[in-house]
Parts: C-alpha cells; structure tokens; sequence
C-alpha cells in the first residue's frame, strides 16, 4: 500500500464517524428527553411515582444499546447484561406497586441495587484492563490489516470500527480481531503498533492505546449511570412509588 492509499484510508476513517445519523440523534434524544422527565415529574408530588419507570427503562435501554454496539467477550456480556436486568426490574417493580393492591417493593434493596450497578460502572473499565494487562505478557509487532465496520451500523447509527490485526507469534501467524467496536482511538490500514498477547492464548491480544481511549468513555458513561443511580435515590426518598 503506498502513503496516497494510506491517506485515502485515514481520511475515510476520520471522517465518517463525525456524520451524524438520524439514528444518533433518535439515540441522544431518547437519552435527555428521558432525563427531562424524570427531573420534571421528580418536581411534581402526583408525577414522582412515573421517575422510577422512566429510569428503569433508561438504565435497560442503555444496557441494551452497548451490549448490542460491544459484543465483545463472555465478561463484557455480563456486565451490559445487568444493566438490563436492573432496569428492567425497576421498571416492573415500579408499576406493579402503582396498579397492584398490597404489591409494595423493598425501597431500600432497590436504591442499593441502582447505586451498585452505578458503581459497579465506574470501577469496570479499571477492572477490564488491568486483567487484559496481566493476561497478556508477550509483546509482538502487529500491523492493522483492515477495519471491520460494525454490522448493526450498516443502515443506520454511528459507524464503528474495529481493526483487524496481524502479527507472527512463536513462529505462528494470526490474523484476529476482538469484535470491540469504536469510532476513537482505530490505526489506520498499515499502520504497524506493538500489541500483547495471551501466551496460552495467542488470539487474544491486548491493545494498550486503544484500551486506554475507550475505557475512559466507558468511565464517563458510568459516571452518568452514578449520577443517574443517586437521582434515583433521591426521588425514592420521595416516596414516588405511590
């Protein structure tokens, strides 16, 4: 590949994820105008009761969108895989109390649960790539070989990559990629870069600089389900469930 192909090829890369679908911003308009219900009805005596549904629904939702954006390993899986539970949990929970005589949910294991899974969120990205970190020791020299565009973005939603990479191990060679996808933080096509790999595992690698970009999203989404959590525990001190 000579530098023009190159170019072309991070030019394409940087450019794409800037164009905003329509299915972003459905996506970031579900998100805030959620939290504007929330806040507005938590101001509102006969309304608190619908705050609970609302954030459970959003807690499930936003599960349900990274576990689909990031099918990645058995352990991130788990993670999104609370998320949903959770809210859905808090949704259902929150309208049996309101419609079902006598049906009267623990308050207090409910806002544990909330600000668990808020912390939880904060603390994981740290937790993933210190084990990743570990797990994979042996360093090797990889080149980016291609850019896999996520599936779920081909008719609609931000586009995102993930790079396929290749590198010889132990005499071995490995064509892999880890099925994380992102817009921030991707090589360009020849770009060479030092991974680590998994010496009982070479197909699973550890990609430092491209861990470090996206676990700091990851940390600031879960500082938003912190913040969503404590708001949660506040209007449950309200009383909203009716």
């Amino acid at each position: 590949m000579n530098r023009e192909d190159e170019q072309i090829n991070v030019n394409k890369v940087d450019d794409e994820p800037q164009q905003m679908s329509k299915g972003l911003k459905a996506y970031w308009i579900w998100v805030l105008g959620s939290f504007a219900v929330i806040i507005l009805c938590a101001l509102i005596e006969p309304l608190r009761w619908i705050c609970v549904p609302v954030t459970g629904q959003l807690m499930a939702g936003l599960g349900l969108a990274f576990l689909i954006k990031s099918k990645k390993r058995f352990k991130t899986v788990c993670f999104y895989l609370v998320f949903i539970i959770v809210g859905v949990l808090l949704f259902v929970a929150s309208l049996l109390s309101k419609f079902v005589p006598g049906f009267e949910p623990p308050k207090e294991t409910v806002v544990g649960i909330v600000m668990f899974v808020g912390l939880c969120a904060m603390v994981w990205p740290i937790i993933s790539y210190n084990y990743d970190k570990k797990k994979c020791t042996e360093e090797v020299e990889a080149e980016c070989i291609d850019l896999i565009r996520n599936r779920s973005s081909q008719s609609g939603g931000s586009r995102s990559y993930t790079p396929m990479y290749r590198y010889t191990y132990r005499g071995k060679v490995y064509e892999v990629c880890n099925s994380s996808y992102t817009n921030y933080g991707n090589p360009y096509v020849g770009e060479r870069l030092t991974l680590y790999v998994a010496p009982e595992d070479p197909e699973y690698f550890f990609d430092k600089r491209r861990s470090l970009k996206s676990g700091i999203g990851i940390i600031l989404i879960g500082a938003f389900m912190f913040a969503l959590s404590g708001l949660a525990m506040v209007i449950l001190i309200w009383n909203p469930w009716g």
